[in-house]
């Protein structure tokens, strides 16, 4: 696992990539958007290594917000 931070964004690519969590203690809200033109799914997992295809699963185009 790899963990990746650049402009409070992420690049993902076919490993797993933590977010540090210190960098979203005192968040008050949380946005992950699948920017893939392509067919590119992406897998989040909270506490944990996500797994793909399980969990919150984002398909090109799609958002998880909380």
């Amino acid at each position: 696992m790899q963990t990746l931070i650049k402009d409070k964004s992420a690049a993902v690519g076919a490993t797993s990539v933590l977010v540090a969590e210190e960098c979203f203690q005192e968040r008050v809200f949380l946005s992950v958007v699948n920017t893939s033109t392509g067919a590119q799914v992406i897998s989040l997992a909270f506490g944990q290594e996500a797994v793909a295809g399980q969990g919150i699963v984002l398909y090109p185009g799609g958002y998880y917000a909380e």
